[in-house]
């Protein structure tokens, strides 16, 4: 067994980096809070329990595992000390799927961006139906104009009922949210709101996914922003004649982006970095609506 402390710290100074003392066998560690693998689930408790005061150890099942000397691996011996099972690990199903996992201080953080499991069905119910507490005091200061994302004429063309309009932007919020008698800071937080207006709301929208595409100065813009259904929470709008409309929306969906310009193709994916709305006239199944 090995234990991670007592060192230089690193340039932020909130992560101690070593060295590294081996323990023997049989040797006792007394704790509050034992938490089982360093990634970003177990890190994150680990340093919200410390920051309360809690004696806190977290185990791992792999070393520590430095910059400069994985420049030095090969890729065979990066899956063989890295990755549980080499990387070959899978979720059984129809079809299986891969579902690589790390073994390293970072866990599976650290080799894959973290590998996510989805909430049981029978917890996810025990949430909807618990009646959680939500309270929040919220203002911002808005960085941009808004802006329509149809010019009027294409409105007035149109037999929509509705249309969508970025009402802000960019803005910088101030503020709280409290969900069940934990409050949330939100001062500084980045934040947007975009809005549909018009006589009612659609059928359905959104979906699973949302795509886009542009074209500008000989460039061309391809995206695709997804997110989990877990992601998601819920609220009841009614339209004017009183029907209700379902809308769940996330402000932790990934994005895939590909960008195509001077003979060049560049791609990319940023995590848990954008939002989106999906919606429709009937409830989504394994969606909060706490509104």
């Amino acid at each position: 067994m090995t234990v991670h402390g007592t060192g230089a710290r690193n340039p932020a100074g909130n992560v101690e980096l070593g060295p590294l003392e081996e323990l023997s066998a049989g040797a006792r560690l007394d704790c509050d809070v034992l938490v089982v693998g360093s990634g970003a689930g177990g890190a994150t408790a680990a340093a919200t329990l410390a920051a309360a005061g809690r004696q806190v150890v977290v185990v791992e099942e792999g070393p520590m595992v430095t910059t400069d000397e994985l420049r030095r691996w090969s890729i065979g011996r990066r899956l063989a000390r890295l990755y549980r099972d080499s990387g070959f690990g899978a979720a059984v199903g129809n079809p299986p799927v891969a579902l690589p996992m790390g073994r390293c201080i970072g866990g599976t953080t650290t080799v894959n961006s973290g590998t996510c499991f989805a909430t049981p069905d029978d917890v996810l119910g025990e949430w909807a139906a618990s009646g959680h507490m939500l309270a929040w005091d919220l203002t911002w200061e808005t960085l941009a104009d808004p802006f329509p994302f149809f010019s009027p004429s294409l409105e007035r063309a149109s037999s929509s009922a509705t249309f969508p309009i970025a009402a802000v932007p960019l803005a910088r919020a101030r503020g709280y949210v409290e969900v069940d008698g934990e409050r949330i800071d939100c001062d500084g937080v980045p934040l947007q709101q975009s809005h549909l207006f018009g006589g009612r709301h659609a059928h359905r929208w959104g979906g699973d996914a949302v795509r886009f595409s542009a074209r500008a100065d000989g460039a061309r813009v391809e995206g695709t922003v997804f997110a989990a259904v877990q992601r998601f929470c819920g609220v009841t709008y009614h339209d004017p004649d009183g029907a209700p409309v379902y809308c769940a929306n996330t402000g932790v969906a990934d994005l895939r982006l590909q960008v195509d310009a001077g003979g060049r193709r560049i791609e990319r994916t940023s995590t848990a970095s954008c939002a989106f709305e999906r919606g429709g006239r009937t409830p989504m199944t394994q969606i909060y609506y706490p509104l």
